[in-house]
C-alpha cells in the first residue's frame, strides 16, 4: 500500500481473519482459505507446504465453589479435575514455573478472561473480577475434559524459496479474535507485497498457521516455525537476516535484536546460534498484555498510524 491512502489487503484480511474468531480446527482452515485467495486474486504466486501437528479439542470445564460456579476457559492440554489443593497463578509469570502444575490462572492485567499461557497439567483460566469469590471460597473443584487431536495444518510460502536473502516470518492462528496477535502482521506482510512484487525475487515469507498451540514439551507453542527451521535449515543458515512480524498496531512499533521477547516469538531450536540475525517487530509486550489471548484484541485496538509506522520500518529493514 502507499501508506498515506489504499491499505484495501490490509483492511479485508484484517476483518476476515478477526470475524472467525480464535483461528483453530475449522476456523484455523477459513483463515488460509481466506489468505490463500487474496494471494490467488493479486496474482501472487505461492506454495501450500500442509503438516501434521497434535492440537488440543476441549470438550468440558468448569470451576465450583460452594457458592456456585466461576466463568473460565480451558488452559489445559490435559484432562483432570482441580480441587483445593489448586494453586492460583497470574499468567503474567513464565508458563514454565507451572507447567505440570493443576492450577487456575488469571491475567491481572486484562479485564476479561485471558488465555495467556497453556500448561501441561489440567488448568483453567478466569477473570480478575472472579479473584475474590475464588479466594473466598473454602471448596473449589475444576473439572476439564480434552481430547489430543492430530490435525493438518499449513505453512504459506511466498517468494524465493531457494536462497532468500532475508525470511519473514508471521502466524495467522490465533488464541481468541487475534486482531494484534496476529491477523495484524500476516495482513501487513500480504500488503507489502502486493505493493511491492519485487521483494519476491530475494526474500521469503513465511505465513504459519501452528504458533500458538502444539504438544510439543516444554515450549508448546512456535511449533510451525520449528517445522520451517527443520525442512529448510540450509535457507536459515545462509540467510543474512531472519524478520518476525508478530504483534503489531496497537502501540508504536518497536524492533528487537534482544531480550526475553525474542524467544517468545520466535521459540526455533537453534535460537542461541542464530540470534545474531534475528529481528523483531513488534508493539509494547506491556500494552498487549491487556488484551493477549482474549477477545478483546479486537479491530478497534488498531490504529493506521502504527500500522503505517511499522510498514515503514519493515521496508527499511528490506533495503
Amino acid at each position: 500500500m502507499k501508506t498515506s491512502s489504499n491499505n484495501s489487503i490490509f483492511k479485508t484480511v484484517m476483518k476476515n481473519l478477526t470475524a472467525l474468531g480464535t483461528r483453530q480446527g475449522a476456523a484455523l482452515k477459513k483463515a488460509y482459505s481466506h489468505i490463500s485467495s487474496v494471494l490467488t486474486k493479486n496474482q501472487i504466486p505461492f506454495r501450500t507446504e500442509t503438516y501434521r501437528t497434535a492440537l488440543p479439542v476441549w470438550k468440558k470445564w468448569s470451576l465450583k465453589t460452594e457458592k456456585g460456579a466461576i466463568p473460565c476457559l480451558p488452559t489445559g492440554l490435559t484432562s483432570g479435575t482441580i480441587t483445593n489443593a489448586y494453586a492460583l497463578v497470574s499468567s503474567l509469570v513464565s508458563s514454565r514455573y507451572f507447567l505440570d502444575m493443576p492450577h487456575v490462572n488469571v491475567n491481572p492485567k486484562s479485564s476479561i478472561i485471558s488465555r495467556a499461557n497453556f500448561s501441561f497439567a489440567p488448568s483453567l483460566a478466569i477473570s480478575r473480577e472472579s479473584l475474590k469469590a475464588l479466594c473466598n471460597a473454602r471448596n473449589i473443584r475444576g473439572e476439564l475434559r480434552v481430547e489430543k487431536k492430530m490435525q493438518d495444518t499449513r505453512q504459506i510460502l511466498i517468494g524465493n524459496t531457494k536462497n532468500p536473502k532475508k525470511i519473514l516470518f508471521s502466524h495467522f492462528d490465533s488464541v481468541g479474535t487475534g486482531a494484534a496477535d496476529n491477523a495484524s502482521g500476516t495482513a501487513l506482510m500480504l500488503q507489502l507485497i502486493s505493493e511491492d512484487p519485487q521483494l519476491l525475487n530475494n526474500n521469503l515469507f513465511v505465513l504459519d498457521g501452528n504458533e500458538e498451540l502444539s504438544y510439543d514439551y516444554p515450549v508448546y507453542w512456535g511449533r510451525g516455525y520449528r517445522n520451517f527451521e527443520k525442512k529448510y535449515a540450509r535457507q536459515i543458515s545462509k540467510a543474512k537476516r531472519l524478520i518476525v512480524v508478530d504483534c503489531i498496531g496497537y502501540a508504536p512499533t518497536e524492533i528487537l535484536s534482544k531480550g526475553p521477547i525474542i524467544k517468545l516469538a520466535f521459540p526455533i531450536q537453534k535460537i542461541n546460534l542464530l540470534a545474531k540475525k534475528i529481528v523483531l517487530i513488534t508493539s509494547d509486550y506491556d500494552t498487549l498484555m491487556g488484551v493477549y489471548h482474549s477477545d478483546d484484541d479486537t479491530l478497534s485496538r488498531i490504529k493506521k498510524r502504527f500500522i503505517d509506522e511499522a510498514l515503514e520500518k519493515l521496508k527499511m529493514l528490506l533495503k
